[in-house]
């Protein structure tokens, strides 16, 4: 009995560095404690890598937001971010693909969004940053 729990917990943390899910370093990040402060069962990691892709939206639409009052961000933004949000669907369903009738899919596919989510604020972010260097 034991074994699987080990074993479920080597997954987990294998799948992470498979599907390059960026290390939290940042002692101010809400979601530093992700994945050890879920219990080791499949479903709970399934709502936890749901709660974290809702921190994680909500640090890019912060982020947006803050800037677009800046006035850092044209106006065709939100038009872009649809076909970003639309793109990290189709690229997290296709490399998802392979799980989709597990029950392993709902974190493959979580652990996609939130890697590209966070992908997503630093290209932002560094985008923003040369504009504003002079």
């Amino acid at each position: 009995m034991r074994l699987i729990p080990r074993m479920t917990t080597g997954l987990v943390f294998a799948l992470l560095v498979l599907v390059g899910c960026p290390p939290l370093a940042s002692a101010s990040n809400p979601l530093q404690s992700w994945p050890a402060s879920c219990q080791v069962t499949q479903t709970s990691l399934n709502l936890c890598a749901s709660k974290y892709l809702d921190v994680a939206n909500t640090q890019l639409h912060a982020w947006l937001q803050r800037e677009r009052a800046a006035g850092f961000l044209k106006s065709d933004i939100d038009r872009v971010e649809r076909q970003w949000e639309a793109y990290r669907t189709t690229e997290c369903a296709m490399t998802s693909r392979r799980y989709q009738n597990g029950t392993i899919y709902p974190l493959t596919y979580g652990l996609c969004e939130i890697t590209l989510t966070q992908a997503r604020i630093a290209q932002i972010r560094d985008d923003i940053a040369a504009l504003k260097t002079p």
